[in-house]
């Protein structure tokens, strides 16, 4: 099943740490046939926005990004995994999303450079048809 689309994060029905990192997020992929090209956009809890994206293959190498490197591989038809690395080192770890016709659902574990240890779970609902945002304009790094 492919994730092509754009997606609203669902605060309600994701878990993190408290407090929660963001007020929002949305992301749109553009490509999920054999790589993954896609763009988030967040609004962090102390309303900085960042914008960041990533373009890779499902091979379980690293692709560079502007703000995190990530691999990836397919682990189903519906399922991806991937391991992560913050460009500035603040933390590392690996998630395992499953995608169905209008949800995704990331779940994850990370370490901080401190060696503390989370884990997480990102709920992500399809938006609606015709629902208009910008594109970006740069492609994904």
């Amino acid at each position: 099943m492919s994730g092509e689309g754009k997606w609203l994060w669902n605060p309600t029905e994701s878990h993190y740490g408290t407090p929660t990192y963001a007020k929002e997020q949305t992301m749109l992929i553009t490509r999920d046939d054999g790589r993954i090209t896609f763009l988030a956009k967040r609004v962090l809890a102390d309303g900085k926005k960042i914008e960041w994206g990533i373009d890779g293959k499902f091979d379980g190498k690293m692709h560079k990004g502007d703000w995190i490197s990530m691999s990836f591989k397919r682990v189903s038809p519906n399922a991806l995994s991937d391991r992560y690395v913050m460009a500035d080192g603040s933390m590392k770890g690996g998630e395992t999303a499953t995608i169905s016709a209008n949800k995704i659902i990331i779940r994850g574990a990370s370490t901080d450079k401190t060696g503390k240890k989370s884990s997480y779970v990102e709920v992500w609902d399809r938006a609606p048809k015709g629902m208009r945002e910008a594109r970006p304009d740069r492609p994904p790094r």
